[in-house]
């Protein structure tokens, strides 16, 4: 989360953070973020309407990617360092 932060700066960043599971929320709390509410179609629509997705690859965050013509970078074992440049179209 701060590897992507600096990678807006100087734009405050805020995460929406979208989990079938439960967190421990505590482990975000140096960071601007909301955790998922309501109905998962709720959560899709939410993430549609962010700026940017990151996401393990998932048909979930595929979806919000396709309905809202976000980027999207998914992480992998194969990803590296990322940059601006990684998130997809």
């Amino acid at each position: 989360m701060e590897k992507v932060e600096s990678l807006f700066t100087p734009k405050k960043v805020g995460f929406f953070i979208a989990s079938d599971e439960e967190q421990d929320l505590s482990i975000f709390e140096k960071h601007n973020f909301f955790f998922r509410s309501g109905h998962p179609l709720e959560n899709l629509y939410s993430l549609s309407k962010c700026d940017y997705l990151l996401s393990v690859p998932s048909s979930f965050a595929g979806w919000a990617h396709f309905i809202g013509e976000t980027p999207l970078l998914n992480l992998d074992e194969h990803v590296r360092e990322i940059s601006r440049h990684d998130f997809k179209s």
